[in-house]
């Protein structure tokens, strides 16, 4: 084995030559010496023919087939090295995936040859220590001393030794436990392993043999070396400590727990199968999480109320519903008549004594309360009583939901009663209600107008509606199953229905709402049918003109970007026949703006949009847009997604043009090559957009402001238009900041 903080023989396996090459680099000047494979393949032939390796560092990336991972688990099963995983990966999968392969270490491609090489010392360091522990462990018994003059004694100690010995066995043989008794250098004395344990029928552990001999298996390798350690960590006084942890065995999964006592000269492991335990530990976890989500997702009040005691359990929408906390029902100084409305209150005792009086009656009833607040809520209450088997009462338990919005449309119903017949006529809307005990209809005057329905032969049933006036078969499916969870869920039915009356089409809104009595049961079904065809009628017309509207926009959009277009081509290749350079440079920077335009009428076009666009996704395009030196200038950039309204974005594609061009004609004079970029972020006070190079910096005559520099000037009126900021500075390269109001992006 080498040693210690010296130079070692490393086989370095990495798919990416380049990669490869820096890495060998740097760790031969470290003093290393490295073998190169490109892969698995020639990872285990290096590994079969270079018995002089002393530890592996395996890229977890290595293109199509198994990954580093399963290359070095391959790897280790031939022969025991330390193995170092590089990766560009963090994820915990693969982090856990590889730390179980080989524990020696998982470091990121990008962190230095000085911390590779570190972690290179560490493992070695660790490897060194193991494999010192491996070599004590296979040292032999010494000798004992041979025996004195005292014989007989030495029997009769031997004996009593013997016989405790036995009874200590005789007892472990009874338990239904695996027990394996070691000396304190790990070597088994004794071990008793019942029949119907986990372990196979013909286990055979051979006595002296190690620790890592007996427990060794493919699913849990690491179970020796944490009891080792676990043993190792005792501290002073300490004699027993417990894991636990799963294993496959077929094709089911059992958990164990290993507990480990100790003595001066016997360490006792205890493996149980507490696989059922786990288990049903698991289930009532399950079970407990589901009712925790239940509980704390639940809309209404779960209460619980013991007579003397007041409220015991209380959990749900408390304080939503009341304006209390929980806090303060439970502390039992809010009393019912605290909540309870006074007009309600009697009926309130009512209820109570019904529940009392009948046990294990789910009794039903609503009634008001008066919030912390001071505003009334309506609640409908599901309660019963809980008695012992003396039939004595123990407790009231039951859940309480906020009904106000629907009692307030009850209401509301009832009140416009008086206001109906002069208001249905205006609106095409009849009303109708059903008694469910008698199963008698009731129209009004409007209802029989709308059902072009002679008055006198009386309101039809909810079958001959269906029957009659709805042709389709799955509306009068639906229409049928709405109304009986009506009557008997008290569910509210709202439902548009296309019908036909006497040959012409109608479209009804229709509407029914259940009825209760005091017991809470639904007594009457009441609602109304409105004529909505000319709201139907005008509103499919006004959709199919807003389709036809938005149609005839998109082709102006693509009208205005192809007259762009063309303007654009005619200047160009005006610019292009001119043989003066200084005015065809200037037609093509005309040219360029007038592209930035073009390109925002394409990208609205393209997505159908109107008043607002992506503007990461325009300047983009309009970056691309504008001529680079071949090969020299390379144009990068950072934008965060940002819309705003079109009226910003155009003068910000014309402004990125003139700046990219006042770079590309004036920046990188004198160098061969050079890098604009361009960023874009949203703070909470305004939008910046910075368009920086890494050029020669402003020369003079190009400041804002400057008689030359008409481009520059373009840009000021332009950040102007869209009452913004600029700032230019020149710390080495030019950088152009542009900022606009957050306000501005919201305006149209």
């Amino acid at each position: 084995m080498p040693e210690l903080y010296n130079n070692y023989t490393i086989l370095l396996v990495e798919d990416e030559l380049l990669i490869a090459l820096n890495e060998q680099s740097g760790l031969e000047e470290l003093g290393h010496r490295v073998i190169c494979a490109h892969g698995r393949e020639e990872a285990l032939r290096c590994i079969d023919v270079n018995s002089e390796i002393d530890l592996i560092l395996m890229d977890v990336d290595l293109g199509p087939g198994p990954d580093g991972i399963d290359t070095a688990s391959e790897i280790l099963q031939k022969r025991h090295i330390p193995v170092i995983f590089l990766s560009s990966h963090d994820e915990d999968t693969i982090v856990k995936k590889a730390i179980d392969v080989s524990p020696y270490g998982y470091i990121a491609k990008s962190s230095g040859i000085n911390m590779i090489n570190t972690s290179i010392m560490i493992a070695m360091n660790l490897f060194s220590q193991k494999m010192d522990l491996r070599t004590a462990d296979r040292r032999p018994e010494p000798a004992g001393p041979e025996p004195d003059g005292n014989a007989g004694i030495i029997k009769d100690q031997e004996k009593v030794a013997a016989d405790a010995e036995k009874k200590f066995k005789d007892l472990f043989e009874m338990t239904p436990d695996c027990v394996f008794v070691h000396d304190r250098s790990w070597r088994l004395l004794y071990y008793h392993v019942p029949k119907d344990s986990v372990f196979p029928e013909d286990f055979n552990a051979k006595i002296g043999c190690h620790l890592r001999e007996i427990l060794k298996d493919d699913h849990n390798s690491f179970l020796p070396d944490k009891i080792i350690d676990m043993v190792n960590s005792f501290e002073v006084g300490e004699k027993s400590k417990s894991i636990e942890f799963e294993n496959i065995l077929g094709n089911r999964k059992y958990f164990f727990e290993v507990r480990v006592f100790l003595t001066e000269e016997r360490i006792y492991v205890i493996v149980r199968n507490i696989t059922e335990r786990k288990i049903a530990e698991l289930k009532v976890a399950e079970n407990e999480k589901k009712y925790r989500i239940y509980m704390e997702n639940f809309p209404g009040i779960a209460f619980k109320v013991v007579s003397g005691e007041g409220i015991i359990f209380i959990h749900g929408a408390v304080e939503k519903i009341t304006g209390y906390s929980e806090t303060d029902l439970l502390s039992g100084n809010v009393k019912h008549s605290d909540i309870i409305f006074p007009t309600d209150f009697e009926s309130f005792k009512k209820a109570i004594d019904i529940i009392t009086k009948n046990p294990g009656l789910s009794h039903e009833y609503e009634h008001r309360i008066v919030r912390k607040d001071g505003l009334c809520r309506w609640v409908h209450v599901n309660a019963q009583s809980m008695r012992d088997e003396n039939s004595s009462l123990v407790h009231i338990q039951g859940v309480i939901i906020d009904i106000t919005e629907r009692k307030e449309m009850e209401e509301s119903l009832q009140n416009s009663k008086t206001m109906l017949s002069q208001t249905e006529k205006l609106s095409k809307t009849g009303s109708f209600s059903i008694d469910l005990d008698t199963v008698t209809y009731s129209w009004s005057d409007e209802m029989y107008q709308i059902m072009n329905r002679d008055k006198s032969l009386g309101p039809l049933d909810t079958d001959s509606i269906l029957e009659k006036y709805v042709f389709r078969e799955e509306d009068r499916k639906r229409a049928s199953e709405l109304y009986r969870q009506t009557v008997e869920n008290g569910m509210a039915m709202n439902e548009v229905y296309e019908i036909n009356i006497d040959g012409f089409t109608k479209f009804l809104d229709i509407r029914a709402f259940p009825k209760r009595d005091e017991s809470g049961k639904i007594t009457a079904i009441f609602g109304y049918f409105q004529d909505i065809t000319r709201i139907k009628t005008a509103e499919d017309a006004l959709k199919k003109a807003l389709r036809t509207n938005r149609e005839l926009l998109q082709e102006l959009q693509h009208r205005a970007k192809n007259s762009f277009s063309m303007v654009y081509s005619m200047i160009r290749l005006t610019a292009h026949s001119e043989t003066d350079n200084n005015l065809k440079d200037k037609l093509l920077e005309v040219a360029n703006r007038i592209r930035a335009v073009s390109e925002m009428y394409d990208l609205l076009y393209q997505t159908g949009s109107v008043e607002r666009i992506e503007l990461h996704n325009y300047i983009k395009r309009v970056s691309s847009s504008v001529p680079l030196p071949s090969g020299r200038i390379k144009v990068m950039d950072r934008l965060e997604s940002v819309t705003v309204p079109v009226k910003i974005a155009i003068p910000i594609g014309i402004i990125i043009v003139e700046l990219m061009t006042n770079s590309i004609k004036h920046a990188f004079n004198g160098k061969d090559e050079g890098i604009i970029e361009i960023a874009m972020s949203m703070g909470d006070e305004s939008l910046d957009i910075t368009v920086s190079d890494n050029g020669t910096g402003i020369e003079k005559g190009l400041e804002a402001g400057s008689e030359k520099s008409l481009g520059l000037k373009l840009v000021r009126a332009l950040v102007d238009t869209i009452r913004g900021g600029m700032n230019i500075s020149s710390p080495g390269g030019t950088i152009a900041v542009i900022t606009v109001p957050a306000s501005e992006l919201n305006s149209l």
